[in-house]
Parts: C-alpha cells; structure tokens; sequence
C-alpha cells in the first residue's frame, strides 16, 4: 500500500516540477498558424489549465508530497522489517 502512495506523491512532484519549467513557456509558437480549429482550441485549454492547477500552490505541494514521500518508503521499509522478523 505504501509503494502506490509513494508513485502517487512522485507524481505529484513531477507534475509540480514540470509546471515550473513550462510557466514561461510559450505554446503559441509551437501550434500551427490556423487557430480557429478545435483541436488547437482544446490544446490551448488543456495546457492552461494544468498550469493554472499545478502552479498555484506548487511550492506547497512539493513540500508536502516530499515529505509525505519520505514517510511513505520509511512506513515501507518498516513493514517489510517486521514482517521479515
């Protein structure tokens, strides 16, 4: 049980991590001239709204996941001590 929160809390940092190297990041330029499709309308609102998401309380969150991670894998690594002994 405690493995799968630990891959849930890396997540979380890597999506934390991701949104702080993409906040200036310009989309715009990477999408085609033709703006008025949907597909480039949906991307647009995906990508803003995973940094409106993630960069609103990423500081926080990486502290948190942090050290919710570490106790994760300490409450593992006791687990499987006691259970070994």
């Amino acid at each position: 049980m405690y493995n799968y929160l630990s891959f849930i809390f890396v997540g979380i940092i890597i999506n934390s991590l991701l949104a702080i190297y993409l906040k200036d990041f310009n989309i715009d330029k990477y999408l085609p001239l033709d703006s008025n499709k949907k597909t480039i309308k949906i991307l647009r609102l995906i990508y803003n709204r995973f940094m409106r998401i993630w960069l609103q309380s990423s500081k926080f969150m990486i502290i948190y996941s942090t050290i919710f991670l570490i106790i994760c894998l300490v409450m593992s690594k006791l687990c499987l001590f006691f259970i070994k002994n």
